[in-house]
């Protein structure tokens, strides 16, 4: 621009040259000066707006992210919205967000929108106050404190009266090998309450346990509402006495290095499903068991399957499956049984499914003064390996079996391979399982039984006196029979079967040729046979070979009436030879044969006319 307006100024002064004076040529150089500062000066003016232009198009300029909003105002972090909270106050999250961790001595709701929360630093830390979180991923890894210092070895912890409800969220915390040798996950102090409401919990891969009380009688609630809670990998699931409420729930408490749980009371109701598996100790253990209309397994844990220290119901179509335990574990506190049932009136209703199988304990055991009403199930398989009596129960209170319950097949090395009853206590048994055959291994290959014959009663199976059916001497065998009905003291049994063998009863002639049928009759051994002879026509007794009676034995018995032949009445009768046909009938068969020549006779003579 600044030439153009230079060229014109110099086209007009030559065009006008010859027509000014010197000055008039000074004045015009003056104003040619002035001009050309001007333009020099507005031109500079432009460079510089062009380059200010091109530096604000180049810069990046900072826009303003917000991921909370609280009462109206957005903010750009969690954490801001949670310290400018007031109490009961609700944040809602705008998109995904982080956090260092709460510090919450006030009640706050967080609404997450399906949004994502993450804990990059702490845990939770509630000071007698409510924290309620909905509709959100909730999302602990490698977290293994609270924001509070003191609380340094706990994940989540609430002190008296504070609780902790998600409502519709899925939260996993997982301590990903970042775990001390003392963190716990959530460690309640005193009467607080853990909720879950259509939402799902996982806690994963710490070295203390999930869920934990301070001790006391403090009222520890833990309650699920069409939701599901997982512990894995921790020392334990749940420890302490906490009310446990599942309704239409999932329990899933597997791998514990220690009990899945430890004397918390269970409801477990509306078709919930728990599972209490592969733990190092105890699988379910309880305070109160209630099972209504509810699945409940315990299966390979190392100590107990389920362990009820108080009172026990399983009603309303309800299965409890306890399986494959290694019930390790004797001490005063417990004993070895798939089963323990250490509080009165409890019951196993005839509506439902109880299954316990292949542990290394007594099938149930039933503590002193405690009473259980039996009026189902099926306990097979499992050997009292530790205290090695009463394979499929050991009773010391009370117990009451009803005739649908099957026990069979168990195993015990001193005595009672199925059921034991001890000094002082008292049990009313049914009839065994008739017909079901006995095993010789288990599936492991651990031995049960030396036959595979079918059972037919219960047989005394005491210690001196074990049941024994294939002696070979009369010394080596026991077989004493036990009859169905209420014993009070020691009872050592087992379902098993007795010895049957054969009283066989000939008769023959003098020469050693039958002319009667044998009679065969079984027997019990031990019980008493007799045989009889018979009257044969034209034959008369002349001597007896063995014991017409006496008792069956562990071979059979063989009774030989011998006859001689005497003729008929008066000796006129022929003697035909004793071809097995009666005399009476001699007639009509020679009357037959005589017909039968006539006709080849008459067949013949015209044959030959």
């Amino acid at each position: 621009m600044k030439k153009v307006l230079l060229s014109l100024i110099s086209l007009s002064f030559i065009f006008n040259i010859s027509f000014v004076n010197a000055e008039e040529i000074e004045v015009l150089n003056n104003e040619d000066n002035e001009a050309t500062e001007v333009l020099e000066s507005n031109n500079d003016e432009a460079i510089e707006n062009d380059e200010t232009i091109l530096k604000n198009e180049n810069e990046v300029v900072s826009v303003k992210t917000y991921v909370a909003e609280l009462n109206g105002v957005n903010y750009e972090t969690l954490d801001e919205a949670i310290s400018a909270a007031k109490d009961n106050d609700t944040i809602t999250l705008l998109s995904n967000a982080t956090t260092k961790g709460f510090e919450l001595s006030k009640n706050i709701i967080i609404d997450g929108k399906n949004f994502t929360i993450t804990f990059n630093e702490k845990g939770i830390a509630l000071w007698g106050k409510n924290l309620t979180i909905k509709n959100a991923t909730v999302n602990m890894v490698g977290v293994i404190s609270t924001p509070y210092v003191e609380w340094s070895w706990m994940v989540i912890c609430a002190s008296k009266n504070a609780s902790l409800t998600l409502d519709n969220v899925k939260m996993t915390i997982d301590a990903d090998g970042k775990s001390a040798a003392n963190t716990h996950v959530i460690y309640f102090c005193s009467n607080n309450k853990l909720t879950l409401n259509n939402s799902t919990l996982v806690i994963k891969n710490y070295k203390q346990d999930a869920i934990e009380w301070d001790g006391g009688n403090g009222g520890y609630n833990f309650i699920l509402t069409n939701s599901t809670f997982t512990s894995d990998n921790n020392r334990s699931g749940i420890t302490g006495v906490f009310t446990v409420k599942a309704d239409n729930s999932k329990i899933n408490v597997i791998n514990s290095l220690g009990n899945g749980s430890n004397g918390s009371n269970f409801e477990i109701t509306n078709g919930s499903v728990v599972r209490f598996n592969d733990n190092g100790s105890h699988g379910l253990s309880t305070g109160t068991l209630t099972i209504d209309y509810s699945y409940v397994e315990a299966k390979n844990n190392g100590a107990n399957g389920v362990h009820v220290g108080s009172k026990l119901t399983v009603k309303n179509n309800s299965t409890l499956l306890i399986d494959g335990n290694k019930c390790t574990i004797s001490s005063k506190w417990t004993q070895p049984g798939a089963l323990y049932v250490g509080g009165k009136d409890s019951i196993i209703e005839k509506s439902t499914k109880l299954t316990i199988t292949n542990n290394n304990g007594s099938g149930i055991y039933v503590k002193k003064n405690a009473s259980l009403n039996l009026e189902v199930g099926t306990i097979t398989n499992n050997i009292a390996e530790k205290l090695t009596i009463g394979g499929g129960i050991n009773n010391n209170g009370t117990l009451i079996m009803n005739s649908d319950v099957i026990i069979n097949n168990n195993h015990a090395e001193s005595e009672a391979d199925d059921i034991y009853n001890a000094e002082g206590a008292t049990i009313t048994i049914s009839n065994p399982n008739v017909d079901t055959k006995l095993e010789e291994t288990r599936k492991d290959g651990k031995k049960l039984n030396d036959c595979t014959d079918k059972i037919d009663n219960w047989y005394d199976d005491s210690k001196d006196n074990r049941w024994n059916a294939h002696g070979k001497t009369e010394e080596e065998v026991h077989i004493e029979e036990v009859d169905s009905k209420t014993f009070e003291g020691v009872l050592s049994i087992k379902a098993a079967h007795n010895i049957y063998s054969n009283v066989i009863a000939k008769y023959v002639d003098k020469d050693g040729k039958e002319i009667s049928e044998e009679v065969i009759t079984n027997g019990k051994y031990k019980n008493e046979y007799q045989t009889f002879e018979k009257e044969i026509q034209y034959y008369e007794l002349i001597e007896v070979k063995g014991e017409t009676k006496g008792t069956y034995g562990l071979n059979d018995i063989v009774v030989t009436y011998i006859y001689e032949y005497v003729g008929g009445i008066g000796g006129d009768d022929p003697e035909f030879p004793r071809t097995g046909i009666e005399s009476n009938s001699l007639i009509e068969i020679m009357t037959v044969v005589s017909f039968i020549a006539l006709g080849t006779t008459v067949i013949l003579k015209k044959k030959f006319m």
